[in-house]
């Protein structure tokens, strides 16, 4: 993912873009860098500037900040996945179909794990 982020952009703030995309806030951006809340607050200031990102203000609370993405974030995001849509399926072709229902039933393992664990 991060190799189709585009030019122009750090990790930390395609990180931020992919964490927007969840409708997430500035302490969730923080929590995801692993970086303060005035780092958090700079990285998204510079993808607002850019046209990025948007701030939305909370109505109940005004010290909470909910990111969105614009259509230009959007489409960034979507070219990135796209490059790896790309890149994950032409190193997967290579795989014999033994292989590759060997990964489909291990997903669907993993998924049938982490969705029970979802009910804890």
């Amino acid at each position: 993912m991060r190799s189709g982020r585009g030019k122009g952009l750090s990790v930390s703030q395609f990180r931020t873009l992919v964490r927007a995309e969840r409708k997430g806030t500035l302490s969730d951006v923080a929590g995801c860098l692993g970086t303060t809340l005035p780092t958090a607050s700079r990285i998204v200031s510079g993808l607002v500037t850019k046209g990025y990102l948007r701030r939305d203000e909370s109505a109940s609370d005004r010290r909470c900040c909910y990111l969105s993405l614009t259509p230009q974030g959007q489409r960034i995001l979507k070219d990135a996945y796209a490059v790896t849509r790309d890149a994950m399926e032409a190193e997967l072709k290579q795989l014999s179909d033994v292989d590759c229902r060997g990964i489909s039933e291990s997903l669907r393992l993993m998924g049938n794990v982490f969705a029970a664990g979802a009910n804890v």
